[in-house]
C-alpha cells in the first residue's frame, strides 16, 4: 500500500511587512532548495506527477502546499465531494499498490483528515 500525507501550511500573518508569500525574497540557497525541494503551486495532475516520479522503496509520502490544489486533489483521488481544507490540515489517503506509478485517480480512500482546532491542547 501506498500513502500520501497532505499538509497545508500553517496561517500566515497578514499585518507581516511583505505583501504575500511571492514578495519575500530568497537568497542563493534558498532558491536552490526551493527548486530541488518542490513548487509553490500544483494542479491536481502535477501532484499525481510529482507521486509517479517517487521511488517505490518509500510506502509513503508528505506533500506540503496550499488551495485549492490539496482540496482538489483529496476529491479527484478519492472520488469524494469537495473537502474543507483549512490552514495547518493534514490528511492522508492510501492506495492499495505497491508502485507509485499506479496510482491513479479516484482509486484513493482518505484515512484521516484533522484539522488543529480538534486536538487537545497539549501545551
Amino acid at each position: 500500500m501506498k500513502s500520501v500525507i497532505l499538509f497545508r501550511h500553517g496561517k500566515s500573518d497578514w499585518n507581516a511587512s511583505y505583501g504575500s508569500d511571492h514578495d519575500r525574497p530568497l537568497n542563493g540557497r534558498g532558491i536552490k532548495a526551493a527548486k530541488k525541494m518542490g513548487l509553490y503551486g500544483g494542479s491536481p495532475d502535477y501532484l499525481l506527477e510529482l507521486i509517479h516520479a517517487q521511488e517505490n522503496k518509500y510506502d509513503s509520502l508528505c506533500l506540503v502546499g496550499h488551495e485549492p490544489n490539496f482540496s482538489s486533489f483529496i476529491s479527484i483521488a478519492t472520488s469524494q465531494d469537495y473537502l474543507n481544507f483549512t490552514t495547518a490540515n493534514m490528511a492522508k489517503i492510501n492506495f492499495d499498490e505497491e508502485h507509485w506509478t499506479k496510482v491513479q485517480f479516484s482509486t484513493g480512500n482518505l484515512e484521516w483528515h484533522q484539522q488543529p482546532k480538534n486536538l487537545e491542547n497539549l501545551t
